[in-house]
């Protein structure tokens, strides 16, 4: 079986703690297959400039390939070295990361 599309509403961060738990035994009691992490999704959120922004718990995210690329070419300028245009891309990038973080 696989389970979609479920919308719970709960107030207070207990009660939000409490609510995953439950949901979670749940699913897993039942066998139901859950969505995929990257379909996954905690209240109302939004993609705006390459950020998630979480409106209902006040969080933004950085997407994990935003992280990762910006990892990857970190580790590469530190041990190769990259070509200018890529390095000010990279710190556009990470200026991006910043001013999110």
């Amino acid at each position: 079986m696989y389970c979609d599309d479920n919308i719970i509403g709960v107030v207070g961060v207990q009660r939000t703690i409490r609510l995953l738990q439950v949901w979670r035994t749940l699913v897993s009691e039942a066998g139901l297959v859950a969505a995929v992490p990257e379909n996954r999704s905690l209240g109302v959120w939004m993609l705006w400039l390459g950020a998630i922004i979480f409106a209902s718990i006040g969080i933004v995210v950085v997407p994990k390939g935003k992280l990762v690329r910006a990892s990857t070419a970190i580790k590469q300028l530190a041990t190769e070295g990259i070509p200018f245009s890529e390095y000010r891309s990279l710190i556009g990038l990470l200026e991006h990361i910043r001013v999110i973080t």
